[in-house]
């Protein structure tokens, strides 16, 4: 999630700054390796060193940290986290390429074994492999292109 929001916020700035009039900003992760040693050598690399890997802060503690801070800035409750994996459970239902493809009712991810308060074990993602690609333009650019006069 962090390094996505680093590519969007240097391709936004590209932008700003007049250096592009477009920027694609790309993001890949490969975590889902033939062992799990591999793995989890992996995950720790993510982590600030010095302060993170001391601290024990790998995935599932480093987001349940960010889940308490929007629960405590915006009232969010575990019922209401527990929706959002019902949905993003019901929606890999309708991708053939999902790593795990089954709709969980928002009971049963309340229900789940706690890994890092609040997150249960159905508000986690998988070890899994992934990419996502956004594309960021200045007013002008978004104009040409809505008209039709530019290039798509």
């Amino acid at each position: 999630m962090l390094l996505r929001s680093v590519r969007s916020a240097h391709g936004r700035a590209s932008i700003v700054t007049g250096l592009s009039d477009i920027a694609l900003c790309l993001g890949v992760e490969k975590m889902n390796l033939p062992n799990m040693l591999e793995t989890q050598t992996s995950m720790a690399c993510v982590l600030e060193r010095e302060w993170d890997g001391v601290q024990g802060a790998s995935a599932p503690p480093f987001f349940a940290m960010c889940a308490q801070r929007h629960m405590h800035e915006y009232g969010t409750t575990v019922e209401q986290m527990a929706m959002v994996s019902e949905k993003n459970h019901h929606f890999s239902t309708t991708n053939p390429y999902a790593q795990f493809q089954k709709d969980i009712p928002a009971e049963k991810v309340l229900g789940s074994p706690m890994i890092a308060p609040p997150l249960k074990l159905f508000d986690c993602s998988g070890i899994t492999d992934g990419d996502a690609a956004g594309r960021s333009s200045g007013n002008e650019e978004r104009r040409s292109l809505r008209s039709g006069d530019g290039a798509a």
